[in-house]
């Protein structure tokens, strides 16, 4: 009988892991439909709307893919300089072509994914306030020498030189937007030797799991609808533990932990089937599970 129950118990945990390993992919595949909306947001926040907002969005994730860089730092990028775009005195179309080029110089830098990251969000909040100086300059320089490299040669200066020319404040957002505007013939050829690297072509992959999971969850609604459900279930937690509370009591009367382990698996059994039917529904039921769960391993650390 012990044995009987060991066995039983492992085969719970493996279909219980199964199961849980169902609801991790669902979590992100909803985090993924976040991103999207994140994005778009982060582009209505420089006055796009509509039409106008789609055009500027598919244009930054081609962008993106042709260059194999995040789109989510593409955006940030465009995002940051469209909101100084009448001071730097650039078109939209300017800023994407920007964007292509910078991305490729990003690229030839031979920077990590993370790296390349914080060096444009250091290099775009530069050029946001007018000038690349400081922390600004000295990550660019460190992290993306291709980066330096471009204003470095616009200018007519080594990079010991660009850095004295950051502290005292001459490397302004014109300086650098026109010295990738220089480049872009060069920058186009050199990218065009490169190949891709593995992690390169799953960012690329990533780029478009996040428009195609976006552009799904836009018509279907179904991160509203769970926002919604998630919500009614945190208001109403506790009655929930008293619900599933009652039914661990009432299983273990009925039949002892045999019975619940046999009740359990069939619960997972039937989480299976609910996470291809309706992720909405099996995270609800994957959240009422794992107390049961918890309740019935604390029940067995107590029986010994």
């Amino acid at each position: 009988p012990a044995a009987e129950r060991s066995a039983g118990a492992l085969d719970f945990l493996k279909k219980a892991l199964l199961a849980i390993g169902g609801a991790a992919a669902a979590r992100e595949v909803l985090r993924l439909a976040d991103s999207y909306t994140t994005l778009l947001n982060r582009l209505r926040s420089t006055g796009l709307e509509a039409g106008n907002l789609t055009g500027v969005y598919q244009a930054l994730l081609k962008v993106s893919n042709d260059t194999r860089s995040s789109v989510e730092g593409s955006i940030e990028l465009y995002s940051r300089l469209a909101t100084s775009s009448k001071e730097l005195g650039v078109s939209q179309q300017q800023l994407i072509q920007f964007t292509t080029s910078l991305n490729q110089a990003v690229i030839l830098s031979g920077a990590s994914a993370i790296e390349a990251e914080n060096a444009i969000i250091q290099l775009s909040q530069g050029l946001a306030s007018g000038t690349l100086r400081g922390d600004e300059l000295r990550s660019v320089m460190e992290q993306l020498p291709a980066v330096a490299d471009v204003i470095a040669k616009s200018l007519g200066v080594t990079r010991g030189q660009l850095r004295k020319m950051g502290e005292e404040g001459k490397i302004t957002g014109q300086v650098v937007l026109r010295a990738f505007e220089e480049a872009r013939g060069e920058l186009a050829d050199r990218f065009a030797k490169t190949v891709p690297t593995l992690s390169q072509s799953f960012q690329v992959l990533r780029n478009n799991v996040i428009d195609f999971i976006g552009r799904v969850d836009a018509s279907t609604g179904v991160t509203a609808a769970l926002s919604k459900a998630l919500y009614a279930l945190a208001q109403n937690l506790d009655t929930v533990v008293l619900g599933v509370a009652g039914l661990v009591s009432g299983l273990v009367l009925l039949g002892g932990t045999q019975l619940l382990v046999g009740g359990v698996v069939r619960a997972v059994q039937a989480l299976t089937v609910a996470v291809a039917a309706n992720p909405i529904g099996a995270l609800l039921v994957v959240l009422t599970s794992a107390i049961v769960t918890l309740t019935l391993f604390r029940d067995k650390i107590l029986l010994g």
